[in-house]
């Protein structure tokens, strides 16, 4: 846990002096500034791209890159995994492009959406457990990581770019092809008192009429979902999820305060409501439960947005807030020993097909 905390405080003074230093030195034609802003999302992408049997789902993405022609994955992973061996990489240079991909697009998003506050959302996205689910959902992130960063289209109405942005995600994980009506949903006017009615609505609904009693007995469906989630035990909305609920009630509440008329503040807010709406409709079922997720990830840029309602003298304890609250579910992402984040190896053989276990043995 002490490396991932040290690469965590690492990158973010990377960041910190890369964004806010006011140094005009260069070396080549880039600004220094530039470069320590490169090197802090370079280390991120090497911890994720270079771990060795690191993640959940590490070996079954091992097997699906030597299989790949004969899983029921998405097209566009196939394609890219048929470019790797082409190129005669192996497994492990895998990992490496797709954290790219996933780490890319997030610090663009965070930057469109937090100009004022970007080390900090960095900092959440790293602390909060965001960056370490990446390393258990690769497909899902990838998507993930490009509805994030198209969701700026949304605000500036460009539906054509959305649209691609959004096709291009679903031929990595087909869950992101639900994400094409919230253009408009996500465009919806923020009506306060109507979000609250659905969040509270949506927990009483679910308590006295859970949905798995009705998508049971959807014909044909019902036994499928029956056998997921016995072999998928429930989403288990603990205090990570109660601490989120009181977080989506609280921007509700400061809702006028934190949107002050910027419909970037406004989008943010109605995405993050969404996840936890999805959340309680769907914790029985982690097949579902997923399409939570494409809108969990905008906690990275909600958080910052206290910033801007509190006087200057009252930061300081909402940063104090900010980064205990990420300590916290820090620990709780990456302690439990089901998670396989620790201990962290890693692997600079971007060569060999040869099975995880093996090489464990030798």
């Amino acid at each position: 846990m002490l490396f991932y905390i040290s690469i965590i405080l690492i990158t973010t003074l990377f960041l910190y002096f890369g964004v806010y230093g006011n140094v005009s030195i260069k070396l080549g034609s880039i600004q220094i500034t530039e470069w320590l802003t490169f090197l802090g999302l370079l280390i991120i992408i090497l911890v994720s791209g270079l771990r060795f049997c690191v993640g959940i789902d590490f070996l079954s993405y091992w097997d699906m890159f030597l299989s790949v022609d004969y899983t029921n994955t998405e097209f566009g992973f196939k394609c890219l995994i048929w470019i790797m061996k082409w190129l005669g990489l192996g497994p492990q240079a895998m990992y490496l492009i797709t954290s790219v991909f996933v780490i890319v697009p997030v610090f663009y998003a965070i930057k469109f959406y937090t100009n004022d506050h970007i080390v900090i959302a960095f900092f959440i996205f790293l602390a909060s457990g965001v960056y370490f689910e990446s390393f258990n959902l690769i497909r899902q992130y990838l998507a993930i990581a490009l509805f994030f960063y198209a969701s700026r289209f949304i605000i500036e109405r460009r539906f054509i770019r959305y649209l691609t942005f959004i096709l291009i995600a679903a031929l990595f994980h087909r869950s992101a092809i639900i994400l094409l009506p919230f253009y408009w949903l996500l465009n919806v006017k923020l009506n306060v008192r109507v979000f609250t009615y659905v969040i509270l609505g949506t927990v009483i609904i679910t308590w006295f009429f859970p949905l798995k009693d009705l998508l049971e007995h959807i014909p044909y469906y019902g036994d499928y979902l029956s056998l997921y989630r016995n072999a998928n035990p429930s989403g288990e909305l603990g205090l990570g999820f109660l601490s989120k609920f009181v977080l989506a009630l609280l921007s509700l509440f400061f809702a006028n305060k934190l949107v002050n008329s910027d419909m970037k503040n406004e989008l943010i807010i109605r995405a993050f409501t969404f996840s936890i709406i999805f959340s309680i409709l769907f914790k029985d079922y982690i097949v579902f439960l997923r399409i939570s997720y494409y809108f969990n990830i905008f906690i990275v840029v909600l958080l910052p947005l206290f910033l801007k309602i509190v006087t200057k003298k009252s930061k300081s304890w909402i940063y104090v807030l900010i980064i205990s609250y990420c300590a916290l579910l820090f620990i709780a992402n990456v302690k439990p020993h089901s998670a396989k984040i620790i201990p962290y190896h890693y692997s600079l053989d971007f060569k060999t097909n040869v099975s995880p276990y093996f090489l464990e043995e030798k």
